[in-house]
């Protein structure tokens, strides 16, 4: 079950136990397999996970449980799959899972639909499927696997919380897992609130390259609260250093070394800077970060922060 995951999809495992315990499960996940080949095998074992009356982790506490065994026979009533229907995923297989999703489970809390391929969807299955996106029944649960993010529809991205899964083959360790360990020691964190930091910070970059001064107004007052409740100024200054040598890094073609699974918002704040700009942004995070020691007004902070990133 779901146990097996445990330390190759850490990230993930942790995500969905924690949204369970805290009743903050999404209706929605979309997770990229990163080549791993084991994609469906991982989201049965989190239907299984999510199905299970007591949410067990792992066969050993299970034991026979009827509903594992209905979901590893392809039984199970309230769990469905879906894969292209040839070369693309068709409006009628939609169709067809909005009318057996239609009603209240009758067996389980949730009904649970696992869909292959997720980049595969033609134009009237993507609508058909944005519409059950955007009005979830109480209970279904959307699974969307695909190996290629670039090419699923951004409407439907954008209704999904979007998990990325690591590939063995490639590391031992993800590169959230290498800005955990840099940022925290190895100190164990609440993942899932690291990962929403993570973010907010690399969406508060993105604003401050587009809107520049703008940002004052509309963004700074909320950053600066944001990390004074959920993280911490000088962990911030260091990320945001690690944040912009990984933009440099992608703009001068090198491996990426912490932000490898935020590639696409990367490549974002890449598009605003030359090599120079960029490493001028590093060296002014780096300064105003030692300000911090003295502590320094965190607001007039951030005011300068802006203002000297506008002026590069």
């Amino acid at each position: 079950m779901l146990d097996t995951y445990r330390n190759t999809q850490n990230i993930i495992y942790q995500t969905i136990v924690n949204s369970v315990k805290k009743n903050t499960l999404s209706h929605a996940y979309l997770i990229e397999l990163n080549d791993s080949n084991y994609g469906l095998d991982f989201a049965l074992a989190i239907s299984k996970f999510l199905l299970c009356p007591h949410h067990f982790t792992s066969n050993e506490k299970c034991k026979n449980c009827s509903i594992c065994h209905q979901v590893d026979t392809e039984n199970y009533i309230e769990l469905k799959i879906i894969k292209p229907d040839g070369n693309f995923i068709k409006k009628n297989q939609i169709k067809e899972l909005q009318e057996k999703f239609r009603t209240e489970s009758i067996v389980n809390n949730y009904k649970i639909y696992i869909i292959l391929e997720a980049e595969k969807f033609n134009e009237e299955a993507a609508n058909s499927m944005l519409k059950f996106l955007e009005e979830p029944n109480d209970g279904v649960i959307a699974i969307l696997l695909t190996n290629n993010m670039y090419q699923v529809y951004n409407t439907i991205k954008s209704r999904c919380q979007i998990l990325k899964m690591r590939n063995d083959k490639k590391s031992s360790n993800s590169s959230i897992d290498d800005l955990v360990t840099y940022l925290y020691n190895d100190q164990n964190i609440d993942l899932e609130l690291f990962k929403e930091n993570i973010d907010c910070f690399i969406d508060y970059f993105l604003y401050l390259e587009k809107n520049k001064l703008r940002t004052i107004v509309f963004k700074n007052k909320s950053i600066v609260q944001k990390i004074k409740n959920d993280f911490d100024f000088e962990k911030f200054f260091k990320f945001s250093t690690l944040l912009y040598k990984d933009v440099l890094n992608m703009k001068l073609n090198k491996k990426m070394e912490y932000f490898e699974d935020y590639k696409e918002k990367i490549n974002e704040m890449m598009k605003n800077n030359n090599s120079e700009s960029i490493s001028k942004k590093i060296n002014i995070i780096i300064e105003l970060g030692l300000n911090i020691k003295y502590n320094a007004n965190q607001n007039l902070l951030f005011d300068k922060l802006v203002i000297l990133f506008a002026e590069v």
